[in-house]
């Protein structure tokens, strides 16, 4: 039980369902994002507390505190918070990607560019290229944000498929000089 420091290792560990190892904080942050969800978030943040209690540094129920606090735009929290998952689990793509939404949602482009840029450099993700994409929109660099969401749609880096990531390129390519044309070939992507 959560409240027996011995059984932690049970609750939090590892244990073993079906011959597969499953990691119970997986389920904690599920059934916290279920609380949430219904709109229960005293309950939610409880569940994930007594779970960094635990396990301080625990990258899964950092992330969902973190979104908790995003949502109540608890704004400074959240984003020591995401400081943490980094500090936690340096190439994990999620507290790059959600610490640069607290710093655009406070109005600190510059800062959600730098973080974002410092993610890709260990890791290339669609994600980091489409939020670095939308931060430089943000800050009327659409150059550099046409090249990020066309590295969004890599095949090697990114999601080629995404309607929206071809959406979010056409949008870019459309303020463009001289870029009409591929912007139009982008929205018919887009809608493929």
């Amino acid at each position: 039980a959560l409240g027996d420091d011995s059984g932690k290792s049970i609750w939090f560990g590892k244990k073993v369902v079906d011959g597969v190892f499953f990691p119970l904080a997986l389920l904690v942050l599920g059934y916290a994002m279920l609380e949430l969800a219904r709109g229960r978030a005293g309950p939610a943040r409880a569940l994930l507390e007594r779970g960094l209690s635990f396990h301080p540094d625990q990258a899964l129920l950092l992330n969902g505190m973190g979104q908790l606090l995003y949502e109540q735009n608890a704004l400074a929290e959240a984003e020591a918070v995401f400081r943490r998952v980094i500090a936690a689990v340096p190439h994990a793509v999620s507290g790059y990607a959600n610490l640069s939404a607290v710093l655009v949602r406070s109005n600190r482009l510059e800062e959600a560019q730098t973080v974002l840029q410092q993610g890709l450099g260990l890791r290339p993700s669609s994600q980091l290229y489409t939020n670095l994409g939308n931060v430089l929109f943000g800050r009327a660099r659409y150059a550099e944000a046409a090249v990020a969401f066309e590295r969004a749609l890599s095949a090697e880096k990114g999601r080629p498929n995404d309607y929206r990531m071809w959406a979010n390129l056409a949008d870019t390519l459309r303020v463009l000089p001289g870029r009409g044309e591929d912007a139009k070939r982008a929205y018919r992507h887009a809608l493929e």
